[in-house]
């Protein structure tokens, strides 16, 4: 049987087949006053993915890498700390000082010396796994989840309804790629860039309505056999 993972919690970024975190954003930004049929889910296209590792996928590839773990601050500041000491009985030791600030001074110079190296190096290998563990759920969630539309998945999940997951899947994608091509036509259309706009317009439209444009001949193909109707939401608004 099919399964759905719901949408990503909103202001999440990341969107489509891509994880366009810029488009995204601007696409939400746009549609923040849409109703609930336009909101997204995620068809499982592996059916050997649990739902569970779906949305922990999904997740982890929708967010920006975060390294966790106290591990990093912990052995920094004992590093720190360490420094200091060190600082500390270099200045009663090796320089002979008595007076409690060249202690002082030296042993912040120490626990600086010694302490931001460690925080620098704990940091930068946390970070680079976190971005290591970001681009494997990545891979997987491109691999193996396709986002829809919220009612696309209520009328896959309607009673009656018996598709076959390679057909689902098929018809998912082929919505996906052409919800895709009508948010990039409306973002173009409804952008502001920096080039001169009559002749950016008239070299770059013709581009992108014929992609949605074929995009959408396929999915008709599709929805026909499988008796899907394609919602008035997969039309690029500037169509309308």
């Amino acid at each position: 049987m099919s399964r759905f993972v719901d949408d990503v919690p909103e202001g999440t970024p990341g969107h489509g087949d891509e994880f366009d975190r810029e488009a995204s954003a601007a696409h939400r930004d746009r549609s923040h006053d849409a109703d609930a049929g336009a909101r997204s889910r995620w068809l499982i296209a592996d059916p050997d993915l649990s739902r569970d590792e779906a949305a922990a996928a999904l997740r982890d590839a929708l967010t920006w890498p975060r390294a966790g773990g106290a591990a990093g601050p912990a052995v920094a500041g004992l590093a720190a700390v360490a420094g200091g000491l060190l600082g500390i009985a270099a200045a009663v030791w090796l320089l002979d000082l008595v007076e409690w600030p060249s202690w002082a001074a030296l042993g912040a110079v120490g626990a600086a010396a010694v302490g931001i190296p460690v925080w620098a190096a704990t940091e930068r290998r946390a970070n680079g796994r976190a971005r290591a563990r970001q681009q494997v759920a990545t891979a997987t969630a491109r691999k193996s989840l396709v986002e829809v539309p919220a009612s696309f998945a209520t009328w896959a999940e309607s009673d009656g309804r018996s598709l076959g997951h390679g057909d689902l899947v098929a018809l998912a994608r082929a919505v996906s790629a052409t919800r895709t091509a009508a948010s990039a036509l409306d973002a173009w259309r409804w952008g502001d860039p920096e080039v001169d706009w009559p002749h950016a317009h008239a070299v770059v439209d013709p581009v992108l309505v014929a992609e949605y444009e074929a995009a959408r001949a396929a999915l008709d193909v599709l929805a026909g056999p499988l008796g899907y109707e394609v919602p008035a939401e997969i039309v690029p608004e500037s169509l309308r």
